[in-house]
């Protein structure tokens, strides 16, 4: 179970980085850093990561 925590923490930050740079890249193209944006990407990060945590967890956790 150590081993899936700390697999299941990687993802987290990778997955939100991800999100970050990703934001960052379409605020550029727009041509102003949109706060807004940000925020709406980064909740919407964290739902999609709290819906996918437990079905990870259960699914490689046995």
């Amino acid at each position: 179970m150590g081993e899936l925590s700390g697999v299941l923490f990687l993802c987290i930050i990778s997955f939100h980085v991800i999100s970050l740079v990703i934001t960052l890249i379409f605020c550029l193209w727009q041509g102003a850093i949109l706060w807004n944006v940000i925020c709406a990407w980064q909740i919407g990060t964290s739902m999609l990561l709290l819906f996918f945590i437990p079905v990870l967890t259960f699914y490689y956790g046995n």
